[in-house]
């Protein structure tokens, strides 16, 4: 008698919970290009962040010219170093280079002396390494 009475009680509770009311709601896709079916107001946001990735393309001859110049600056900062500093050797060859748009006078004597003058607008620096 307890087994039928434990059993009805469980087939009603099981019963109570399958009843239950369930809501749910139907699930809606949109598109968002207007090209697709999306809506025609999005145009304009497209255009604008389509217009914003395509400004951050680079000229591939700048970007090997920037990339050059670099090189050639730190090859000529290295040179400084060694002959400042006396490493293994190659010595620092006095004179004018152009790179890029910049002009670099490089002078020896008692110390390094380096003159970068930027042909653009006009700007200067120096830049006096003693030895040691």
């Amino acid at each position: 008698m307890k087994k039928t009475r434990m059993a009805g009680i469980l087939i009603g509770i099981f019963l109570g919970f399958s009843c239950a009311v369930v809501q749910a709601e139907q699930l809606n896709f949109r598109f968002i290009n207007p090209r697709f079916g999306g809506s025609p107001l999005n145009y304009a946001w497209l255009l604008e962040s389509a217009s914003i990735q395509n400004d951050n393309e680079v000229d591939l001859l700048d970007e090997f010219e920037d990339n050059l110049n670099r090189s050639i600056l730190n090859t000529l900062a290295s040179q400084i170093v060694r002959s400042a500093f006396g490493d293994f050797g190659d010595e620092l060859q006095p004179g004018n280079y152009s790179i890029g748009k910049y002009n670099i006078n490089v002078s020896t004597g008692s110390n390094i002396q380096v003159d970068i003058v930027d042909q653009t607008n006009g700007s200067s620096t120096s830049v006096s390494v003693p030895y040691y």
